[in-house]
C-alpha cells in the first residue's frame, strides 16, 4: 500500500514539474512575440487590427455586469441577463467576459487585464500542446518544443495582433484529440463525456 502512495506520489511531483516547465517556456515564448510589453504589461495594449473595437465591447459588458449586481433583479433573472449578455448591441464571447475578462478587470484594471488574458491564452496554448504531446511522445524535450509552436507560430501572432484573441485560444483545440485518445484506451463514460463537452 504505501508502495502504491509512494509512486502516485512521484508521479504526481513528476506532472507538477512538467507544467511548471511547460508554463514557464511558453510565457517566455509570449513575452518574445509581445516585446517590450510585459515590461510595460500596465501601459501599453498588446494587439491591433479592431482592438478598439474589442474594448469598447468588454467595456459594455462589464458595464451591464455592475448594473445586474446593483439590481433589484432576482438571482434566476440575473442568471438569464448574464447568459444573454450578448444581445445589444454587439455579440460577444460572454464565457470570455464572465469567466477570465470581468474578474481580470476587477482585479487590475485597464490595460493590465487584457495584457494578462493575451499571457493567460498563450500560456495555456503551450500547457496544453505539451499535453497533446505528451499523450503521444515519450520525449519531454519534443513536447516542450511542441509547446513552443503552439504560443509562437503564425497564426497565433497574426490574429494576436489583429484583434482576433477567439482565433488565438486553441486550448480545446489542442486538448480534444488527448481527451479523446484516453477516452479510447478507458472506455468510461466519464472519460468520453469529458471529450465530447472539450469538443
Amino acid at each position: 500500500m504505501s508502495e502504491n502512495k509512494e509512486h502516485k506520489r512521484r508521479w504526481l511531483g513528476s506532472v507538477l514539474v512538467e507544467t511548471i516547465a511547460a508554463v514557464a517556456l511558453a510565457t517566455a515564448c509570449a513575452a518574445t512575440i509581445t516585446w517590450p510589453a510585459i515590461m510595460n504589461i500596465n501601459e501599453v495594449v498588446i494587439g491591433g487590427g479592431e482592438l478598439g473595437g474589442w474594448l469598447w465591447r468588454y467595456w459594455w459588458h462589464f458595464m451591464e455586469i455592475d448594473a445586474l449586481s446593483v439590481s433589484d433583479a432576482n438571482l434566476w433573472a440575473s442568471f438569464e441577463a448574464m447568459i444573454s449578455l450578448g444581445r445589444y448591441p454587439e455579440t460577444g464571447n460572454i464565457l470570455d467576459v464572465l469567466l477570465l475578462s470581468y474578474p481580470l478587470q476587477v482585479f487590475s484594471g485597464l490595460p493590465t487585464h487584457y495584457n494578462l488574458k493575451i499571457f493567460i491564452i498563450l500560456g495555456i496554448n503551450g500547457l496544453c500542446a505539451y499535453a497533446l504531446a505528451r499523450t503521444f511522445v515519450t520525449s519531454r524535450s519534443a513536447c516542450l518544443v511542441a509547446s513552443i509552436f503552439a504560443v509562437v507560430n503564425p497564426l497565433v501572432i497574426q490574429d494576436l495582433y489583429g484583434s482576433g484573441l477567439r482565433q488565438v485560444l486553441l486550448w480545446w483545440v489542442l486538448l480534444f484529440p488527448a481527451l479523446l485518445h484516453r477516452a479510447n484506451r478507458l472506455g468510461t463514460a466519464s472519460s468520453g463525456a469529458l471529450a465530447g463537452v472539450t469538443l
